[in-house]
């Protein structure tokens, strides 16, 4: 969407994953999320490669913090002393 110039589709998704980040605390994504969609409400798309690059870091960041929580749910447990 970002590509085309699709500003509504830009728009509604940036919403969707702005909410998505939020509710899981990913507060940096979603502050990306937010910056975004606000541009494409105002009909000001970014250029699309680095704004694409910021959001495959931040979401690489958010996976890895999942996915080294996971595993430490994951763990058993130390038998209590």
């Amino acid at each position: 969407a970002l590509h085309a110039g699709d500003a509504v589709a830009v728009e509604e998704t940036a919403h969707k994953l702005r909410g998505s980040a939020a509710t899981l605390g990913a507060g940096p994504l979603a502050e990306l999320c937010s910056t975004l969609e606000e541009a494409a409400r105002a009909g000001q798309l970014p250029t699309p490669g680095p704004v694409i690059g910021a959001l495959r870091r931040e979401l690489e960041v958010t996976c890895r913090v999942f996915t080294e929580l996971a595993a430490e749910l994951a763990a058993p447990l130390a038998p209590a002393a």
